[in-house]
């Protein structure tokens, strides 16, 4: 053998004799490498070693691996001593400070056979012994092995065995003391297998014959790992995903039990170190889940079971609950007919035994897990009642859920949005509305088509319908009272998240979608839209339009600043939620496909209306502009809020939807508003407003209602920045007269008095109006007094004369002058003159 490892020497020596330092012994001492295949190799100060024939070879064999001793201090021995390694195949070994070895033939040997496992040995003292002594390791096969301070082993032949075998498991050994004794003396395991193996402080051990092995035989195991946290969920419900960490081999299957112990189980054969909750299912009691872990064939293992444990459970018999008054942690069972007088909250809901259940108005449902209704039992949400769940679980049966709109008109119409699904067709909704007064909106063409047949449609869940009242209602009339109409929705009730796709036109006018809220609860407006505000554009409308003269407008519109509330009724009170079966317009943004409801924006919300609004403490107030006929053309709303700009502020800015030519607004960054947000407070603040109309005629601005600073004694004034008049809006409405057009910065919002007198004011002929309307003329001379007024035809001939006016505003009947051009001369209180045309 040292003939052949001479040989071998010959051809490999120049591979580390610059990283070596001196090396004495007899026969064979001092090789480097002997041979290595298809490795790195890095030695670090290898000192001298010494003693007899092949004694300081540090390396025999490195194969497939990368080999890493540093500091190497002197070996001394008989005849073959101080190997370091004499195989190491298709593993890293570190050897790190490997004090002398001193002993007799064969004695020294670091490692005999490491294979396809890393090995760290770590401050290896001095081993000393007879024939064989002194092996650290005799065999180590596909696992690490980590030593850590490996005191001398002192003893006869054979003596100090630390291990003799260990099969399947990682093994550390910490401090082990001398080992010394006689003929196989020493033992400390004969035997350790399908477990992990810890020896810390070894105390001696005395024995003769064979004394100095660390490791005879070594195999890796499999380790189960643990399993994520315990949880507690209610009695019926699919428990969140549990995964296995930190395990050794691969996930075989996974089990479930009703005890620790896993007497008997169930499998699920999933091989993901994730369990899903839907593979789990619906845990009825408390159940136990592990992992089963494998390593190859040979080693299985198990990882810590991880506990579901479910809440109790309370039943209503009709007049008393079984276990208490149901709470959050407790499933409810309702095996009687049940009539809600408080809100009612429980782990679970099961309607049972042909029960009937009625949630009365006022009253809420909150259900950490679903509803189930058995066939044959019922359960009802009268109007302004709602049903909240915390987790996105799937409801079971069908319930009735009631709402009631706003006073409402034969003729008129409102949006709605199922908060069920099932086959509830539109007929079925309402069966007294004309079959053709069931609308789908086009976002196409911004129109709202004809449903072509109600009775075979059936709600889209988060879409939007403009439907009819019935043809029985409330005719309208100048004397008749307006009244609620209930719809009733019959169906699953949703829950969890929904998606609802958006049209996108492909231009700015062509992206308006109809939708609604879909949950059989009120919905945050504020809420919705900060969690879309990537897909739509901050401001939502609702349909207000009603079939009488007095309401000019279709929409009442909302952000998160507030609403502006067109209607006749004044039934609402200001903005926050929009309740069950709503339907609501919103506008994409570009290339946005969807829009997105979830549990975290459901509350408990009970005001008595449809859509319905509620925010205080914010410093707004909201104008309101009609005409002559008293018909309104909606509201402006302005509100000053922290976070607001002077820019245009996606989803605190309400824009206009344009279903009017005449409007109050207005235009910030080239955007048409109706509801404007501003920066906190300020008294000097200068708000500008643009008026338009398609309609010459006498308008007037009015404050409709305040809040915050404005429900105060903080004025509020309007400067007419075309007549110069300006007008304290708490004291009184201003009027004034326009002819057709568009008229930006027409007016300016003011919160100091800087009212002039009559007397030190300009005369600019355009602050006086006349126009014609309806056979008469009117003039508004805005804050300059009329004296007189005269009216010539063409030809110079004096046709009317009014004198002694004193005042602003006239109306002169001109019917039987027919058509022709007619020429007005107004003389103001104080001689000025001016002269205006107008086609009677």
């Amino acid at each position: 053998m040292f003939n052949k490892i001479t040989i071998f020497t010959a051809f490999y020596l120049f591979l580390c004799l610059s990283v070596f330092g001196q090396f004495l012994g007899g026969n064979g001492s001092g090789h480097s490498s002997i041979i290595k295949i298809n490795s790195s190799c890095n030695i670090t100060d290898a000192n001298p070693f010494t003693g007899g024939i092949g004694s300081g070879s540090v390396i025999t064999m490195v194969t497939f691996s990368p080999c890493s001793i540093v500091d190497a201090n002197p070996f001394t021995g008989g005849v073959g001593s101080g190997y370091v390694v004499k195989v190491v195949s298709t593993s890293p070994c570190s050897i790190v400070s490997a004090n002398p070895f001193t002993g007799g033939n064969g004695s020294g040997y670091v490692l005999n056979s490491v294979t396809s496992a890393p090995c760290s040995i770590v401050s290896a003292n001095p081993f000393t012994g007879g024939g064989g002594s002194g092996y650290v390791l005799n065999s180590v096969t596909m696992s690490p092995c980590f030593i850590v301070s490996a005191n001398p082993f002192i003893g006869g032949s054979g003596s100090g065995y630390v291990l003799n075998a260990i099969t399947s498991s990682p093994c550390s050994i910490i401090t082990a003391n001398p080992f010394i004794g006689g003929v196989g003396s020493g033992y400390v395991i004969n035997t350790l297998t399908s477990s992990p193996c810890s020896i810390n402080a070894a105390n001696p051990f005395t024995g003769g014959h064979g004394s100095g092995f660390n490791i005879k035989g070594f195999y890796p195991i499999a380790i189960g790992g643990v399993v994520s946290s315990n949880q507690s969920i209610c009695s019926g419900m699919q428990p969140m995903d549990v995964s296995v960490s930190g395990y050794f081999g691969s996930v075989s299957k996974w089990q479930m039990s009703s005890n620790a112990s896993f007497s008997s189980s169930t499998n699920i054969g999933s091989t993901s170190p994730t369990l899903t909750s839907a593979l789990i299912g619906a845990i009825l009691s408390p159940t136990y889940i592990r992992a089963e872990i494998k390593l190859s064939t040979c080693s299985t293992a198990y990882s810590s079971p991880v506990l579901i444990s479910t809440g109790s459970s309370t039943s209503w018999n009709g007049s008393v609950w079984s276990n208490g008054t149901p709470d959050i942690t407790k499933g409810i069972i309702l095996n009687s007919n049940y009539t809600s007088n408080t809100d009612i909250s429980g782990c679970t809901m099961n309607v049972t035994n042909n029960a009937n259940v009625i949630i009365n108005s006022g009253t809420n449902v909150n259900l950490f897990g679903a509803l189930t209704v058995d066939s044959g039992s019922t359960f009802t949400l009268n109007n302004n009642s709602n049903l909240l769940q915390v987790t996105d679980v799937q409801n079971i049966g069908n319930i009735v859920v009631k709402r009631n709109t706003s006073p409402l008109f034969r003729l008129d119409y409102d949006t709605w949005s199922s908060p069920v699904s099932g086959t509830q067709s539109l007929t079925n909704f309402s069966p007294l509305t004309t079959s053709n007064r069931f609308y789908t909106y086009d976002t196409t063409t911004n129109l709202y088509n004809s449903i072509a047949d109600p009775s075979t449609t059936t709600f889209t869940k988060g879409k939007g319908y403009l439907i009819r009242t019935p043809n029985n209602w409330v005719s309208y009339s100048a004397t008749a009272t307006p009244a609620p109409w209930t719809g009733i929705f019959n169906g699953v009730p949703n829950n969890g998240p929904i998606s609802v796709p958006l049209v996108d036109g492909g231009s700015t006018d062509t992206r308006y979608n109809a939708v609604g809220n879909p949950y059989p609860s009120t919905i945050k407006i504020s809420d919705f839209i900060n969690a879309n505000s990537s897909a739509i554009d901050g401001t939502l409308w609702f349909w207000r339009k009603t079939n009488d003269a007095s309401n000019q407008v279709s929409y009442s519109t909302c952000s998160n600043a507030g609403c502006t509330l067109n209607n006749g009724f004044n039934f609402y009170t200001n903005f926050n939620f929009i309740s069950p079966g709503q339907g609501f317009i919103v506008h994409s943004k570009a290339n946005q496909n969807n829009l997105n409801f979830t549990n975290a924006i459901r509350y408990a919300d009970n005001t008595n209306q449809f859509f319905k609004t509620n925010q205080n403490n914010i410093d707004r107030f909201w104008l309101e502009l009609k005409n002559s006929a008293n018909a309104s053309f909606g509201q402006f709303l302005m509100a000053y809020l922290p976070g607001a700009t002077v820019n245009y502020d996606d989803g605190l800015d309400g824009l206009y939807i344009n279903d009017s030519q005449t409007i109050l607004s207005a235009i910030v960054d080239n955007k048409e508003l109706v509801i404007e947000a501003r920066p906190s407070f300020d008294v000097q603040d200068v708000a500008p407003l643009q008026f338009r109309t398609n309609n010459a005629d006498t308008y007037t601005i009015s404050l409709h209602s305040t809040e915050g600073v404005f429900s105060t004694n903080q004025d509020i004034f309007i400067r007419d920045n075309q007549t110069g008049s300006v007008q304290n809006l708490k004291e009184d409405n201003y009027t004034f007269v326009s002819n057709n057009g568009v008229y930006p910065g027409r007016f300016d919002l003011l919160y100091q008095n800087t009212l002039l007198s009559v007397n030190s004011q300009t005369i600019n002929d355009d602050a006086i109006t006349i126009y014609k309307s309806n056979e008469t003329i009117y003039i508004d001379s805005a804050n300059f007094l009329m004296s007189n007024v005269k009216i010539f035809d063409i030809r110079g001939r004096l046709l009317i004369e009014k004198l002694k006016i004193n005042d602003t505003k006239l109306s002169i009947d001109t019917a039987i002058y027919g058509n022709q051009m007619l020429l007005v001369q107004i003389t103001l209180d104080g001689g000025n003159i001016i002269y205006k045309k107008v086609m009677n």
